[in-house]
């Protein structure tokens, strides 16, 4: 055993390690060396990479989980902290899921991605793509897991919650204290990977916080305009059939053949939800775009207005992101053409 250094001193064993890669895997599904460093060391020097080598051989070794080579394909770098590094693309086995699944119950109302259920021969576009997303849920993690205004978080990677008409890159909810909790006592001593999870997105609510959920959409510049304006038109058509007249309004729309089969307020609104549809709006998921540039951010918003015109959206770049200091105070182009950060509030102007 080895005593883990840090604002938490707790002592952690390999099983414990390899329990929490586990975790990240199947929550995010495709994770890189740096990634899987930042969620459980929430440090990625090099000697917090080394202290993880022995839990990930181990897993190998079980055929637990896969890996292979890192390689950025031409016209398509990685934009973590702005270009592509070595090492390696890791993932979860069929006996890496069953393992988790027998120790970790939890997981299994989450969406999970085996190297059997992938592909035969994987597309490491889409393997980049989905890392892309993982570097967005990674820094959101780092930022929140000790802030003193995180109740909890929730993340689904490929969410289909609303239909399978409708497939997020990553569902995620974040549950915030409105002011930080006066006196609070010393936190408790916890392992560098303790992240606040939320169980489930009809975990109830609590007094005196407030829920943030956003629709994360990892945008590579490989979907057409009109695909943009298809997407932003699901969206629309899924949160009008969840309103009161809302079949009179997809009629409107010349949708009545595509009605979603699944009303977004059984699924996203918490137990205790009041009543009142005003009270439940905060529940469906916020679009957040990330792009690799501005030229691409003006394309995209230009679609989306046109598919799903003043909704509530929010669109950055990774330059923007990379330049912040965090995800949530990083500036977003919203519906309004508005720099705002993540929970909406607005952004002097430079």
């Amino acid at each position: 055993m080895n005593k883990l250094a840090g604002r938490s001193t707790v002592v952690a064993t390999t099983a414990d390690v390899e329990r929490e890669i586990v975790r990240m895997l199947w929550t995010f599904h495709f994770a890189t060396q740096d990634q899987l460093s930042r969620l459980i060391w929430n440090d990625a020097a090099p000697m917090a990479r080394r202290r993880l080598k022995p839990a990930l051989t181990r897993l190998l070794t079980m055929h637990m989980i896969w890996r292979e080579p890192r390689r950025t394909l031409p016209g398509y770098s990685s934009h973590t902290h702005g270009q592509a590094s070595g090492g390696w693309y890791y993932g979860l086995t069929e006996a890496g899921k069953a393992w988790g699944s027998s120790r970790m119950p939890e997981l299994r109302g989450l969406h999970c991605i085996t190297r059997e259920g992938y592909l035969s021969d994987p597309d490491r576009r889409t393997i980049t793509h989905s890392v892309h997303c993982s570097e967005y849920c990674a820094r959101l993690i780092q930022y929140l897991r000790t802030h003193p205004l995180a109740v909890g978080m929730f993340f689904e990677t490929e969410s289909t919650v609303l239909g399978a008409h409708l497939r997020m890159d990553c569902l995620l909810r974040l549950r915030l204290h409105r002011q930080a909790p006066p006196g609070e006592p010393r936190a408790p001593a916890r392992p560098p990977w303790y992240v606040p999870w939320l169980p489930t997105l009809r975990t109830p609510t609590l007094p005196r916080t407030l829920d943030a959920t956003f629709a994360l959409e990892i945008d590579e510049s490989s979907e057409h305009r009109q695909v943009l304006e298809d997407k932003a038109l699901n969206y629309r058509r899924t949160f009008a059939y969840g309103l009161p007249g809302g079949q009179q309004v997809l009629a409107a729309l010349g949708a009545e053949d595509v009605v979603p089969t699944v009303h977004w307020q059984t699924v996203l609104c918490p137990m205790d939800a009041p009543e009142p549809i005003e009270a439940r709006l905060i529940s469906f998921p916020i679009p957040v775009f990330v792009m690799k540039d501005e030229g691409r951010l003006a394309t995209v918003w230009q679609a989306w207005s046109r598919g799903w015109p003043d909704a509530e959206v929010r669109m950055t770049t990774w330059a923007l992101l990379n330049a912040a200091r965090s995800l949530l105070s990083a500036p977003y182009l919203n519906q309004e053409r508005r720099w705002v950060d993540l929970l909406g509030s607005p952004l002097d102007d430079e």
